[in-house]
């Protein structure tokens, strides 16, 4: 099976970043940042084969991001040989609590966003 992360240029890389910075608003969102450990416990603890992302937007007054983009990490399930067609989310549906630090059956989000925690060059 064709797995559907595939690797690009350094150059495609670029062009498609800078579209982006192109034509987003002032107080536009670079960049986000995620450790693997976070990933790898957001899959773990959903028996997850997959990660499903979303984009969202910060309302304008909503801190600590006001009116930037940001992603949302959703743990997936499907077959043995996942792909985008057969997996589904694993979201509890109406949790409105968060419980100490888990993800099971919840998004993930508050990652480090850029602006303001830009990596250095």
């Amino acid at each position: 099976m064709a797995l559907p992360l595939t690797s690009i240029t350094q150059k495609r890389f670029n062009d498609l970043k800078k579209n982006y910075q192109d034509l987003a608003p002032s107080n536009k969102t670079i960049s986000g940042w995620v450790s693997l450990m976070e990933i790898v416990k957001l899959v773990s603890e959903n028996n997850a084969n997959g990660v499903r992302i979303y984009f969202g937007r910060y309302a304008d007054d909503e801190q600590p991001y006001p009116g930037q983009n940001t992603v949302m990490l959703v743990a997936t399930r499907g077959n043995a040989d996942p792909t985008t067609a057969d997996s589904k989310d694993v979201l509890t549906q109406g949790a409105t609590i968060l419980v100490g630090d888990s993800f099971e059956g919840l998004p993930g989000d508050v990652i480090p966003l850029c602006p303001p925690a830009c990596p250095n060059p």
